[in-house]
C-alpha cells in the first residue's frame, strides 16, 4: 500500500480530502520498531506523533518504579492506531510509554513542528485533526479510569 492509501485509513486523517492528504504526507516518517524496544518513555519530550503501520504497539504506565514488564498496560494499538497525541499538546511530554509487542512492528513517526505548522496554517486540516485528537484523549482517559477502577477494586478485595 501506498503513503496516500495508508494515510487515508489512519483514524486521525479519515474522511479528508485527497490535497489535505498530500499535504500532510511530507511531515511523515515510516522507521522499524524490533520488539520488545521502547518507542518512547512516559515523561520524554514529545517530538513525534505516531502512527501504527503494522504490528501492535502497548501503551504503558511506568512511573518511576519497576520495569517496562510490570508496567500496567494501558492500551494495545493496532493498524491506524494514533499515538503520542501530547506532541500536539502543551507540555509537550509523553503520558505513557510506548512499546513495540509484535515481530514486525512499522510506525509512522510524524514530527511536531512541521506538523503543527501545517495545521496551523490549515483551519480545514488542523480543526479535524484536533477534533479528533480529543476524542482520542477521551477514550485513552476512559481505559486508564477502568483500569485504576480494576485496580482498585481488586485492593480493596484482597483486603478484606
Amino acid at each position: 500500500m501506498d503513503m496516500l492509501s495508508f494515510l487515508e485509513t489512519v483514524d486521525l486523517f479519515k474522511g479528508m480530502r485527497d490535497d489535505q492528504i498530500e499535504a500532510i504526507q511530507p511531515c511523515c516518517e515510516p522507521a522499524e520498531i524490533k520488539r520488545g524496544e521502547r518507542i518512547f518513555r512516559e515523561g520524554e519530550d514529545a517530538r513525534y506523533l505516531y502512527v501504527v503501520m503494522e504490528g501492535q504497539v502497548e501503551l504503558r504506565e511506568e512511573g518511576n518504579e519497576g520495569t517496562a514488564e510490570d508496567a500496567p498496560v494501558i492500551s494495545n494499538l493496532f493498524e491506524g492506531n494514533a499515538f503520542g497525541w501530547s506532541t500536539l499538546v502543551s507540555p509537550y511530554k509523553y503520558y505513557l510509554s510506548a512499546y513495540s509487542t509484535s515481530r514486525t512492528c512499522k510506525v509512522l513517526k510524524i514530527e511536531r513542528e512541521r506538523f503543527t505548522k501545517l495545521i496551523e496554517a490549515n483551519a480545514g486540516i488542523g480543526y479535524p485533526i484536533m477534533t479528533k485528537i480529543l476524542a482520542l484523549i477521551g477514550r485513552r482517559f476512559d481505559e486508564l479510569e477502568e483500569k485504576v477502577i480494576k485496580r482498585l477494586g481488586h485492593e480493596m478485595i484482597g483486603g478484606w
